[in-house]
């Protein structure tokens, strides 16, 4: 199956999104955020990952399943992410927080019509 530019963007959009989760996981204390949030977002970033792994793959009977916990883990680590838009910290983190959440966004849309279309396969064959 030849994969679509949308859905090779998505994927790596997705998995630098679940990669840049992880060192929380390694030093839950860093940045302003508080350790749950870290250890949540390191948690939400492997799942991610596997997500990734599962579409990239590309067998139609796991394509869905790997769109759902790109999505479900994404839409999560975004959540995670709007309490700072209300936070007392510097403008910059501000600001970088909330491209962050726009890039999540956007590769969870460009990875949703995989879902689609292999359920579409699944149904034909």
């Amino acid at each position: 199956m030849k994969r679509s530019a949308a859905l090779v963007t998505g994927l790596v959009l997705n998995a630098l999104s679940g990669l840049s989760g992880i060192p929380t996981l390694l030093d839950p204390t860093m940045g302003p955020a508080p350790v749950v949030i870290n250890v949540v977002t390191g948690v939400l970033g492997i799942v991610t990952l596997v997500g990734v792994v599962l579409v990239w793959r590309w067998r139609s009977g796991r394509v869905g399943l790997g769109v759902a916990l790109i999505a479900v883990s994404q839409v999560l680590d975004v959540m995670t992410a709007v309490p700072a838009f209300f936070a007392d910290i510097p403008a910059g983190y501000k600001a970088a927080i909330a491209a962050g959440v726009v890039l999540t966004l956007l590769g969870v849309a460009l990875v949703l019509p995989a879902r689609r279309a292999a359920a579409l396969r699944a149904a034909a064959a």
